[in-house]
């Protein structure tokens, strides 16, 4: 099992939209009955901080195998991706796609179980990898040291300020509207622009835009 392809479309302080693919492939020489995929979301985001806006959805579906879906997910109560009667045959594979609306940013770490059994009732269980292949090193072994790394989901959040205010000269000793709502001919206007990480990790290569309405021009910095 490995778990990859995350998407957060991140707003300015949140919610974001996480978009999970679950990578289901059987690597071993019997088919696999009563598989189940289980994501324990309230240890990935906390609870009360996500809510499950997709639900389970087959993205790539098997050959012959058959892949019933949990429309009742909500990785809390009900963790269970896949519903009873699942199983997936030899050398098949299936992706599995669900999307989570995160209230709060963060730095979180997912990692999902898929497990099922042999025909004579063997259990065989797995821990997911991140990203899309659960066997990096292609020996046929899902389960080995290197094969089982959760998925980072980094949520980072900026926020963004801008003040204005009219002044009568350009280092601005003289202010005539503290808003900038109003600025006569020939007078300036001083922006502050302010940038903070509500995130937890450092950002890096941030770049703000702002451009001179018309018909001002450029003065100072």
């Amino acid at each position: 099992t490995s778990v990859g392809n995350v998407d957060p479309d991140t707003g300015p302080l949140g919610p974001f939209t996480v978009q999970l693919n679950f990578t289901l492939e059987n690597l071993g020489n019997v088919n696999v009955l009563n598989l189940s995929l289980t994501d324990d979301l309230n240890t990935v985001f906390g609870a009360g901080n996500y809510t499950v806006t997709s639900a389970p959805s087959l993205v790539t579906p098997p050959l012959s195998s058959t892949i019933n879906l949990n429309a009742g997910f909500d990785g809390n109560t009900n963790q269970d991706l896949l519903a009873a009667g699942s199983n997936l045959d030899i050398g098949e594979v299936a992706v599995v796609r669900i999307e989570v609306e995160v209230t709060d940013p963060g730095a979180f770490l997912n990692t999902a179980v898929a497990s099922g059994e042999g025909p004579g009732g063997t259990p065989t269980t797995d821990d997911s990898d991140n990203g899309n292949n659960p066997d990096t090193d292609g020996d046929g072994i899902p389960d080995e040291a290197g094969e089982n790394d959760p998925t980072p989901i980094n949520l980072d959040a900026l926020r963004l300020t801008k003040a204005a205010r009219s002044c009568a000269d350009a280092n601005c000793a003289t202010v005539t509207d503290a808003t900038g709502a109003t600025v006569e001919p020939g007078q300036y206007i001083e922006y502050t622009v302010d940038a903070e990480n509500l995130g937890d990790l450092p950002l890096s290569d941030v770049i703000v835009f702002d451009g001179i309405p018309t018909p001002s021009q450029f003065a100072a910095s």
